[in-house]
């Protein structure tokens, strides 16, 4: 269906941009106005200016459809410990350096608790917030002498719901861990709830990055000791992403950190911020002033943020680069030093150079290929699924048959929630390679996302048939069995995982089980099978 032809429709746009800071490019009009007619439809509305002028009036009415609009566009989709290497990078180094910062503080100012204060900024459905968390946690397993406050806020108001119940499919795990899973979630209908201890230490509320007043100590942002705000920007108007960035180095104190998703900040102004690179990723710190470690000059600065200076940025005589593919060229990817392999050219720069000798086409069109299929591992890794098959699409054009392209594309798809297209390209995965356990792992997560627990029991054994040493389908067809209570058959599959288990070294990495190892999974199962003797 073709985007609507109606002079509000720009307008419409805009206030959508200045509402929400959401960029809706040209190629996503067709889908988003089809979800704007089927508003207007609920509302028995037939002309497009008449919904305009419903959202752009400011009545109790218009914030009621601002909300189910806003469920409509953001579709967020998250999981617990996403990006491995910034997790590693709070984990070992960042969130440490706060916490001894802190205690250092506690000391000097002779106070009964330290203070440790997080802000998930666009939590989603609260995944990010949850491994924080319980990253601190970690570090901290003893809280009684401090105040740690955690937050997550989202525009979406069903989002925030579902981040405060805390309960997640085995979709959501898959970068987690085993033992971490059995640590802090338990079984749940047909998925995994956080624990309460963990869940009371999150606070959620809705919030609106464009239009709220921030710093705003009456709901805690202010004077944070880190803000994660990740794979929001990529949504994002350079305009509003400017305003956003204001806010948030108004809202840490200095010395505090903001962890964005990589390439989110290209072409952005970020002199007020030191820039720290670590091989994991970049990330920015509000500079350490000569003023106190606990002063905080950003409330006398709120006055001057909101949507109000949102309406100055986008003012006619300012470039607006859209987010989407221009927003990204291939040689704006940061290199090694922030998480990215600076060891291969860009697309761009080998069909430049694949001009220079006809003789080495060959050579010249596997480089394209590898460098676009590098690439897009890349962005996939780092949560970037849009991306990602932009890159994967392109290595396919270099080779039409190319397996790991087509089974990412499949993968970016299933974390996009697009569950039929990444089927279709599974099969075309198998259809390349009928002996692979790798797409059929997946057809299984994807049936158990979408409940149909038969067809991924049904894949699971053909997997099994495949490899009959796949240990990760053997738990995961124990864990379905489990949730039937169907113990017999459980306790067979888990036994046999156990036993395939024994047989390899303890550090050998178990595939398709979150990168644990085999000595960590061993006591695991040893676990699950002692629950049901």
């Amino acid at each position: 269906m073709p985007p609507i032809q109606d002079k509000f429709q720009q307008a419409l746009t805009e206030l959508i941009a200045a509402r929400t800071g959401l960029q809706i490019r040209l190629q996503d009009q067709p889908n988003i106005y089809k979800k704007i007619l089927s508003r207007m439809q609920s509302l028995k509305i037939s002309e497009l200016a008449q919904y305009y002028k419903l959202l752009e009036m400011p009545t109790p009415q218009s914030d009621r459809e601002w909300q189910e609009l806003i469920i409509l566009l953001t579709t967020g989709e998250s999981y617990l410990f996403r990006d491995q290497g910034q997790i590693t990078l709070l984990k070992n180094k960042i969130l440490p350096e706060l916490i001894d910062y802190q205690k250092d503080l506690k000391v000097k100012q002779v106070k009964t608790k330290a203070s440790l204060k997080i802000w998930s900024a666009g939590c989603s459905t609260g995944e990010e917030a949850y491994s924080l968390a319980i990253l601190v946690h970690e570090l901290l397993p003893r809280q009684d002498d401090w105040n740690i406050t955690i937050l997550g806020t989202d525009i979406n108001p069903e989002a925030i719901k579902k981040a405060k119940k805390g309960s997640y499919s085995s979709w959501s795990f898959r970068t987690f861990g085993a033992e971490l899973q059995q640590q802090y979630f338990s079984p749940h209908r047909s998925g995994w709830e956080i624990n309460s201890k963990i869940r009371e230490r999150v606070t959620f509320y809705p919030g609106n990055l464009i239009q709220d007043k921030l710093p705003n100590p009456l709901s805690d942002i202010c004077d944070l000791d880190l803000i994660l705000c990740r794979n929001v920007f990529i949504y994002f108007d350079a305009a509003a992403i400017a305003v956003v960035l204001q806010k948030f180095y108004n809202c840490l104190r200095p010395g505090g950190y903001l962890i964005t998703g990589h390439a989110e900040l290209y072409n952005q102004e970020l002199t007020q911020f030191q820039t720290r690179i670590w091989p994991e990723s970049v990330v920015y710190q509000r500079r350490i002033s000569s003023a106190e470690p606990n002063a905080n000059p950003a409330r006398s600065q709120t006055h001057q943020l909101g949507s109000q200076e949102f309406k100055l940025q986008r003012s006619p005589t300012q470039e607006i680069k859209p987010v989407g593919k221009e927003a990204f060229p291939a040689n704006s990817l940061p290199s090694s030093e922030v998480g990215y392999k600076s060891t291969y050219k860009t697309v761009s720069e080998l069909d430049t150079n694949s001009q220079a000798n006809s003789n080495a086409s060959t050579k010249i069109h596997l480089a394209l290929y590898q460098a676009s299929l590098t690439q897009a591992e890349i962005l996939l890794r780092d949560g970037l699924c849009v991306l990602a098959l932009q890159a994967a699409s392109q290595a396919i054009k270099y080779d039409s048959i190319s397996f790991d392209a087509y089974y990412l594309m499949a993968q970016a798809h299933a974390n996009l929630g697009q569950y039929q297209e990444a089927r279709n390209y599974c099969q075309r995965v198998i259809s390349l390679d009928i002996y692979s356990i790798k797409p059929y792992y997946l057809l299984a997560k994807v049936s158990e996302e979408e409940g149909d627990i038969e067809s991924a029991k049904s894949i699971l054994k053909k997997i099994i048939y495949l490899d009959p040493k796949a240990i990760a389908a053997y738990l995961d067809l124990g864990a379905i069995y489990a949730r039937e209570n169907d113990i017999i058959r459980s306790t067979k599959m888990r036994s046999t995982a156990l036993d395939l288990l024994k047989q390899i070294s303890p550090d050998t990495t178990v595939e398709y089980q979150s990168h644990s190892a085999a000595g960590d999974l061993l006591l695991y199962v040893k676990k699950l099978l002692n629950k049901n003797t």
